[in-house]
C-alpha cells in the first residue's frame, strides 16, 4: 500500500463498508494504482488508488478510492 510513504492523504472520493467486520476477523487488502501526477516542483506525486478489503472468507467488506501525496523515489527518505 502507498500509505506508509504518504506525505498527506488528500481526498477520499468513495468509501463503502459493504459487510460488517467482527473482532477476530482477518482483513486482507488489495490496492490498485489508477493514476499518478507529478507535482510542479518535481519532488512529489499525487497517486490515485482504489483499495478492496476482504475478510478471511474472501467476502469484500470495504472499498475506497482516494488520492495521496507521496515523495518521488529519488526524494524519499532513506
Amino acid at each position: 500500500d502507498v500509505s506508509g510513504a504518504a506525505i498527506a492523504n488528500l481526498e477520499i472520493e468513495t468509501l463503502k463498508h459493504k459487510k460488517p467486520t467482527f473482532h477476530g476477523d482477518t482483513i486482507y487488502a488489495e490496492t490498485r494504482v489508477l493514476d499518478k501526477t507529478e507535482t510542479s516542483d518535481g519532488k512529489r506525486g499525487i497517486v490515485a488508488v482504489e483499495t478492496f478489503a476482504y475478510n478471511q472468507h474472501g467476502d469484500e467488506v470495504c472499498y475506497f478510492k482516494r488520492k495521496v501525496m507521496v515523495p518521488k523515489r529519488e526524494f524519499a527518505p532513506a
